[in-house]
């Protein structure tokens, strides 16, 4: 580490990075804007760079570029080797192989802003180059690991998010959801089987099913499909199963508020009353 070398390896250090810039080709200037004498490094890129350049540097996060000064921080050991591997010139031909100029704006003011957006896509977007992004000449530790999809409210994230629903399956969901919500907004409980004279009798019979059916189709529900996606999200109620599809808009409009009973249902509605107390 940088704070275990003595100040002798310290000025060693110093001398050999001074070494890198006099000495060998392209290091004498910024490796961005190719200003000459630059005073500042990135080790982890292992480029030479000029004061600007290595403020802007800076604003790329440490997981991309580790910035020092080449004489006022501490260098250890390996921040000099990866400095010494590297260099200006191959780092410039992975992320700049076609060797293209930061772009001069007409306004002054405009300068740093117009270096900065050149030096992002060089080294996050690697759009300068026109290719993608190649792997980077780093040392220090790896880039973080991604974060995980930001989940839903309930821990879970939504599968509409992953696998796009159709028109057709969207507005299925939309009917089943709407009978659900129908069905939990009363408070009474789902319907029992009936008892005549000891009998049981399933109004959920294959035959209950149609008649109910048959009934909506009658009242201008014509959508069978979604019927019976409705009488099953409200457990063979008609008179929720009407109020969920009126919601949705389903009907001519020529339906009544209450159904008609059916025979049968008039027939169990006389032996109720019959059946002595």
């Amino acid at each position: 580490m940088a704070g275990m070398l003595s100040k002798r390896q310290q000025a060693r250090n110093e001398k050999a990075l001074q070494e890198l810039v006099h000495n060998t080709p392209g290091n004498n200037m910024c490796a961005d804007c190719h200003a000459r004498n630059p005073a500042w490094a990135s080790w982890s890129l292992g480029v030479f760079l000029c004061m600007r350049c290595a403020a802007i540097h800076r604003k790329l996060g440490t997981h991309i570029s580790k910035v020092k000064s080449l004489s006022m921080d501490s260098w250890s050991n390996e921040q000099v080797d990866n400095m010494r591997k590297v260099g200006n010139v191959t780092s410039n031909n992975i992320y700049n192989p076609e060797h293209r100029k930061p772009p001069v704006p007409v306004d002054v003011d405009e300068a740093d802003s117009a270096m900065e957006r050149f030096i992002r896509q060089k080294y996050m977007n690697n759009t300068v180059s026109g290719t993608g992004k190649p792997k980077s000449p780093h040392i220090g530790e790896g880039t973080p690991p991604p974060l995980p999809p930001k989940n839903s409210k309930f821990g879970f994230r939504s599968a509409s998010s992953i696998f796009p629903l159709s028109s057709k399956s969207k507005k299925e969901t939309k009917t089943i959801a709407v009978a659900q919500a129908t069905h939990n907004e009363s408070s009474r409980p789902p319907n029992k089987p009936s008892k005549v004279f000891g009998a049981t009798l399933d109004l959920d019979q294959p035959d209950e099913m149609e008649q109910k059916m048959a009934r909506l189709y009658d009242m201008g529900f014509q959508d069978a499909k979604r019927n019976a996606l409705v009488l099953k999200g409200v457990n063979g109620n008609i008179e929720r199963a009407i109020e969920t599809l009126v919601r949705l808009g389903e009907g001519s409009g020529r339906h009544s508020p209450l159904p008609t009973p059916s025979p049968r249902e008039q027939t169990l509605r006389t032996s109720r009353s019959l059946t002595p107390l």
